[in-house]
């Protein structure tokens, strides 16, 4: 029996390498390799544009099946993660207030902006696989880490800092074990 992971399909067209297109950090001057991606799943699709800098580290083919699965893992992760955002703008400020407190930074960008953009962004990926299925997707996944530990490297949606909008609840301890949420960064 096929499991979720395998039932979505994603078409990956290379866009090149380069600055990432609606990159929002303008002090980021990372190199990326970028693919439009479509991904479906019971007939319904979104399309995505995805990069990563770490490609070059697998092999030199987007063909080779490996490569294919390893993204395909990252940018579910990356659905999971980004189906968090909370209902209300008002809760939305809260948890980003504290987060900010609790790492002591601040959020460049405008909060509506920000608000507006990944609540349309989760709408999309809900449109597609529904909130019963995005639940399945985070489900799916913690199982796909447990039987292939390596991937955990990429599947760290329940450690990643918008997991903090989940439940409204703090949920990740910070090193020095104070309540806060840690941000997760590319460990590559």
């Amino acid at each position: 029996m096929k499991n979720m992971i395998d039932e979505i399909k994603f078409d990956f067209e290379s866009v090149g390498f380069g600055g990432m297109e609606k990159n929002f950090n303008p002090e980021d001057a990372t190199q990326y390799n970028s693919y439009d991606v479509t991904i479906t799943y019971n007939g319904k699709t979104c399309k995505e544009l995805y990069g990563n800098k770490w490609y070059g580290e697998l092999k030199e083919n987007v063909d080779d099946i490996e490569v294919k699965q390893t993204m395909k893992i990252d940018i579910l992760n990356h659905i999971v993660s980004d189906c968090n955002v909370p209902d209300t703008f008002e809760h939305f400020v809260k948890k980003i207030k504290e987060f900010e407190l609790s790492n002591g930074v601040s959020m460049t960008m405008d909060y509506k902006t920000v608000y507006g953009e990944t609540y349309e962004q989760m709408k999309k990926y809900i449109n597609v696989f529904g909130r019963e299925g995005i639940e399945q997707l985070r489900k799916a996944l913690l199982e796909y880490r447990d039987k292939i530990p390596e991937s955990k490297v990429l599947i760290r949606f329940d450690e990643s800092w918008t997991e903090m909008f989940r439940d409204g609840d703090v949920r990740i301890a910070t090193e020095s074990n104070d309540a806060g949420i840690r941000r997760v960064e590319d460990e590559r």
